[in-house]
């Protein structure tokens, strides 16, 4: 399976071992760039023979993931409409109502086998 066109993110495969480093500048921030590019590697990597572990690791040594993305506060309708737009480039990828982007992608990642 190929990774490379995801925005946000760098993955490498070694092994059986997806190493997955959050690579968005300056912050890392949690956005509307990172959140699909994780929604969409998980539904790939969940089919993916190759991988047997994933390791989430940082391209910038300062931080992992500073915050979430501080504009569906400042700037709601937009960032939410940015958001959703991103999030429906994922086929097949639903968002339940009832959770946000994040909790979406970590209870994606928790379900991996």
């Amino acid at each position: 399976m190929t990774y490379e066109e995801l925005a946000g993110i760098r993955v490498a495969i070694s092994d059986g071992v997806a190493t997955v480093p959050i690579d968005n500048p300056p912050l890392n921030l949690a956005d509307g760039t990172v959140g699909p590019s994780l929604r969409a590697f998980v539904a790939r990597v969940r089919h993916d023979n190759d991988v047997r572990v994933i390791v989430f690791d940082s391209a910038d040594p300062d931080f992992f993931i500073a915050h979430g993305d501080m504009g569906f506060i400042t700037y709601p309708q937009a960032a939410i409409e940015a958001a959703c737009a991103a999030i429906a480039a994922v086929p097949g990828a639903p968002v339940p109502p009832t959770m946000n982007l994040m909790q979406v992608v970590h209870e994606e990642v928790r379900a991996l086998p």
